[in-house]
């Protein structure tokens, strides 16, 4: 393991050992049952970043077959535990999604509830091409990201529409961004956030 990698991931163990992070609200978020609710997963569906899988769970008990990924394994550690309290079939890996070999497999909806915010701008291009292998040509991205309409220092990156947009119009196309919350535990009301719907091109 690298240092990088390796103060990553004690980083997000400590996180989950000291506190509850603030991105840990026991629920689905309200923007992702929404977007089931509005028919907009299709298919196999990942989640990227999936913590404590609470959005993962809610998806399989829609009646998708669901993949949930995270670096932290205490909260895969605990996600396992959720998925088998509530009877709900997740496959649940940890490990970073720079990395990690998933054999092939490819995804008709990708979700990534609160991850993009926190990648540097060489992480972003890394992202990209995760995406293209994991993506299934005309596959769904769902992005909830903070937006710069958050006020205040602390917390994950600030990304506006247009920034957003730049960085994926090259490979994904009927991108649609609205205002949105990303609900956390420290937020009355929740986190004003962006939440980008789009398609990947076809080959």
């Amino acid at each position: 393991m690298s240092d990088s990698k390796s103060k990553q991931v004690n980083f997000f163990q400590r996180i989950y050992l000291e506190e509850t992070p603030v991105w840990e609200i026991n629920r689905p978020q309200k923007a992702v049952i929404s977007l089931v609710e509005s028919g907009l997963f299709k298919g196999k569906v990942l989640e990227l970043g999936c913590g404590t899988a609470e959005n993962a769970i809610h998806l399989n008990k829609k009646g998708f077959d669901v993949v949930g990924i995270d670096l932290s394994q205490y909260a895969i550690d605990i996600a396992e535990q959720k998925a088998k309290a509530k009877h709900a079939s997740v496959e649940l890996i940890c490990g970073d999604i720079f990395k990690h070999d998933f054999g092939g497999a490819e995804f008709d909806t990708i979700l990534d509830s609160g991850l993009f915010h926190a990648f540097s701008d060489n992480a972003r291009k890394k992202y990209l091409k995760v995406l293209r292998n994991l993506a299934k040509p005309s596959a769904q991205l769902h992005l909830i990201a903070w937006s710069e309409l958050e006020p205040g220092q602390n917390g994950p990156r600030r990304l506006t529409r247009d920034e957003i947009k730049k960085v994926f119009e090259t490979e994904w196309t009927d991108i649609n961004i609205v205002k949105s919350i990303y609900e956390t535990n420290s937020h009355t009301g929740g986190a004003a956030a962006w939440l980008a719907s789009m398609t990947k091109m076809s080959k």
